[in-house]
């Protein structure tokens, strides 16, 4: 069975909406998503990240984050403080340097 967080809501952003690409922050949006979310009293169990977040031409396939997460760690321990979990978009391929 899944863990029972898993069937609560899970919030998502993508680069269909182009709103993470070039982002200044990215981390920042992600962080505003979990407040507003809050403060409307939505229950959310997660924010799901679905590429662009990572390094390289493709936004995924470097298995890290690019600049515009400047402190993935301290983004991860903020959402879990407020009972939420941060998933990946991941596949099973790399690309840019990891490929080489």
């Amino acid at each position: 069975m899944p863990p029972t967080w898993a069937f609560g809501s899970i919030w998502w952003r993508d680069d269909e909406h182009d709103d993470l690409r070039e982002a200044d922050s990215a981390q920042a949006k992600v962080l505003d998503d979990a407040d507003h979310l809050r403060k409307l009293k939505i229950p959310a169990a997660a924010i799901w990240l679905d590429r662009p977040f990572g390094s390289g031409e493709l936004g995924w396939g470097g298995m890290d984050f690019d600049p515009s997460f400047p402190d993935p760690a301290g983004m991860i321990r903020d959402l879990n403080d407020r009972g939420m979990k941060l998933l990946l978009w991941s596949a099973n391929r790399c690309s840019g340097k990891m490929f080489e």
